[in-house]
């Protein structure tokens, strides 16, 4: 039986492919290392207010989640977080 491992790219692509199709359309075009342009931001826009039954359905394109590779070297597996200041209105955490 192979074991599932989890790495960068299938941690991406299980987020990514969750996401609402107006957010993806804007993630599929980031992580393949693109820039976003108006045009993008008001083609999920309208997806968005489709979503919301505020305008008609429309044929939409599918997505597919990749990304730039070039990206991964800055992946670390074995970060510490140190340090949390100046948290504010938190609930969950205590001072100090």
């Amino acid at each position: 039986m192979k074991e599932n491992i989890k790495t960068l790219k299938n941690e991406i692509s299980e987020f990514a492919n969750e996401l609402p199709y107006w957010s993806k359309h804007l993630a599929e075009k980031i992580l393949a290392g693109k820039l976003i342009s108006d045009a993008d931001i008001n083609n999920s826009f309208s997806y968005l207010l489709e979503e919301l039954r505020l305008t008609d359905k429309t044929e939409k394109p599918e997505i597919t989640i990749s990304y730039n590779a070039g990206n991964l070297d800055n992946y670390k597996t074995d970060l510490k977080f140190l340090k949390l200041e100046n948290v504010e209105g938190v609930n969950a955490l205590t001072e100090n």
